[in-house]
């Protein structure tokens, strides 16, 4: 899994409706990221989940991900063990190749909270 993030443009109006299509990257922009505590608090379960599944599709921003792993922590226990595990995954579960984050077993626990977030669990 190699994972570059998209590249966005400013100049004009280049991705400015496709940015503003994703829930999750307009939560981020109209909260001024998710580092400010109100705003990461506000991430719903399925948020999280998008978030969790573009990274591992390589589809989301790098900060997206370096927002979400760093920083405030969620007031949501649940949401809040599901970051702190994801921070230590590359080290839990190192990658084999270069760029990526982590191995297989890593990707299958990134998998298995998307599910679960997904369901309800």
């Amino acid at each position: 899994m190699e994972h570059h993030g998209g590249a966005m443009s400013f100049s004009g109006l280049d991705g400015y409706e496709e940015f503003f299509a994703d829930p999750v990257k307009r939560q981020i922009w109209i909260g001024g990221g998710m580092s400010p505590a109100k705003s990461k608090q506000r991430l719903t379960n399925q948020e999280v989940a998008k978030i969790l599944e573009d990274f591992l599709e390589g589809k989301g921003d790098d900060w997206v991900w370096d927002d979400f792993t760093l920083g405030t922590s969620f007031g949501d226990h649940r949401l809040e063990t599901i970051r702190i595990r994801c921070v230590g995954l590359s080290q839990e579960y190192p990658p084999k190749n270069p760029g990526e984050y982590t191995n297989d077993e890593g990707q299958q626990v990134i998998r298995n909270y998307i599910k679960d977030l997904r369901s309800g669990n």
